[in-house]
């Protein structure tokens, strides 16, 4: 837990370099046309812009800027989106919401589709549903979302129109999304349950439960099962960061509201607190998420113990 605080530091200090290190000045990326995408030649004079970064804190220096934003942070402020003249965090906790929902189903596809595969082809290692569950984990790595999800719009919901492509007033327009945001991570789920299945399958506490007479259920679900989710939980905590960020391109693709879609408009209008805003926020998930599956270990493995 006292690892996090010089992770945290670390990914603040990236997140605040984001907005110096650019070859423009932020007090013309605030005033500037976001249709042009230049500043304007007339109307802003020097005081204003001098004025204007008073009132903002630019004109601090670089160190006392970065605890302010680090104070400002830990009590829940982000900063003033440019474009909306909002508060970042307002505008991140008003389509969180949306992005929580199509994570936690893609996570849901993940999950399911990968144990089910792994598990099938760990039970029968080198059998035809090995090679056809291992087959698909490799479909699924090697083929981008965005890709997928565009082939899905146009057949499922183009050709057959038997879901819809957009929007998000049913739960049926959840479907398509969920599929293309978590296939990819069903095949890294299945193949990690896979080989940890076949590994713990030839252990001799498998042997001896069977000798034992124990039902085969009862030793696959009791014993191999619950020792082989060890290492695929890591895997669907880092899945679970790696969703949120993911519906960038998912919620772009299938035109829904949430952070992600944010993200891409603020970076669009070259909106940099609110991309700041976001990178923190999506840090800080995978960070708390890493957290809480090092906890989870324990209920997992009694052999495994925090002091």
């Amino acid at each position: 837990m006292l690892l996090t605080i010089p992770v945290l530091l670390g990914v603040s200090l990236a997140v605040f370099s984001m907005l110096h290190l650019l070859p423009v000045d932020p007090v013309d990326l605030l005033i500037m046309d976001s249709t042009t995408g230049t500043a304007p030649t007339s109307g802003v004079t020097d005081e204003m812009k001098e004025n204007l970064r008073r009132e903002l804190g630019l004109d601090r220096p670089i160190p006392v800027q970065f605890v302010s934003y680090i104070w400002n942070a830990l009590q829940g402020d982000l900063g003033m989106s440019f474009r909306n003249n909002q508060p970042v965090t307002e505008l991140l906790l008003d389509q969180l919401p949306y992005t929580i929902r199509l994570t936690l189903a893609g996570l849901a596809t993940s999950i399911g589709l990968g144990l089910v595969l792994g598990i099938l082809g760990g039970l029968r290692p080198n059998s035809w549903i090995d090679n056809l569950a291992m087959l698909v984990a490799t479909f699924g790595v090697s083929m981008p979302g965005f890709w997928l999800g565009l082939m899905m719009i146009y057949f499922f919901a183009l050709q057959l129109k038997i879901l819809p492509a957009l929007g998000t007033g049913s739960p049926q327009a959840l479907i398509l999304p969920a599929i293309a945001l978590g296939f990819q991570g069903s095949a890294i789920v299945a193949r990690l349950t896979r080989s940890s299945i076949v590994e713990i399958m030839r252990g001799d506490y498998i042997t001896t439960a069977r000798a034992k007479g124990l039902p085969e259920s009862v030793v696959v679900l009791r014993h191999a099962l619950r020792n082989a989710l060890i290492p695929v939980i890591t895997v669907v905590g880092l899945e679970f960061g790696s969703l949120m960020s993911g519906a960038v391109i998912t919620e772009t693709v299938f035109g829904r509201p949430g952070i992600g879609r944010l993200a891409v408009r603020g970076i669009l209008e070259k909106d940099f607190p609110l991309v700041q805003g976001f990178v923190l926020f999506i840090a800080v998930i995978y960070v708390v998420t890493n957290l809480l599956v090092d906890l989870c270990y324990a209920g997992l493995d009694r052999r495994i113990t925090f002091d």
